[in-house]
């Protein structure tokens, strides 16, 4: 994910927040932050959650408890299932 995609002025890494990273991941799926919550698992929903799990884990000092818990309070588990999948794309 590009820096300007994520709008961030400072040089800091560490400034850049979970709804920051939200934010940035539905404008670029094109889905809705409260779709990307839901408990639906449509093929597009479940690629947007992965790509926030991927982009959070990178660009974030959060654990993947802290993450799974701003996407609908999902498991650790799940994010880590996510990461998973993503690298094998």
């Amino acid at each position: 994910m590009q820096r300007d995609v994520l709008r961030v002025a400072s040089d800091d890494w560490s400034e850049i927040t979970l709804a920051e990273v939200m934010c940035a991941v539905q404008a670029v799926c094109k889905i809705g932050i409260r779709d990307m919550r839901s408990p639906r698992r449509s093929a597009n929903l479940v690629r947007a959650r992965f790509i926030y799990f991927a982009a959070a884990h990178k660009f974030t000092t959060r654990s993947a408890v802290q993450i799974g818990r701003s996407m609908g309070d999902r498991d650790h588990t799940t994010v880590l299932n996510g990461l998973k999948r993503l690298a094998k794309d």
